[in-house]
């Protein structure tokens, strides 16, 4: 979304390390609002998604490369169809 025909879109995003507590542990939060659009029925709209996303890096020399993310993704909109999403990575990285 956020890319519709005279769309304006704001983003707002806060991160956070959290090395001194977990080390590999960081999050983000992010908000994003778009107006100035309209619906297929010719009526103003407006849409906003929110998300958290969780990465964590293993820290272990034996799980080197080795990762987990979760995002939640949360969608609204005012005319059409509000979704809500969960997505939950594995991530392995090896350099050769």
């Amino acid at each position: 979304g956020f890319f519709k025909k005279d769309e304006r879109s704001y983003h707002f995003i806060y991160g956070y390390d959290f090395k001194d507590y977990v080390p590999g542990l960081n999050a983000m939060v992010k908000y994003v609002y778009g107006n100035h659009f309209k619906a297929a029925n010719g009526s103003k709209n407006m849409e906003s998604e929110s998300d958290v996303i969780v990465n964590y890096a293993f820290q272990q020399p034996y799980l080197k490369g080795l990762s987990l993310q979760y995002i939640r993704i949360d969608y609204g909109i005012k005319t059409g169809n509000d979704f809500g999403e969960d997505r939950f990575f594995i991530n392995y990285c090896k350099k050769f």
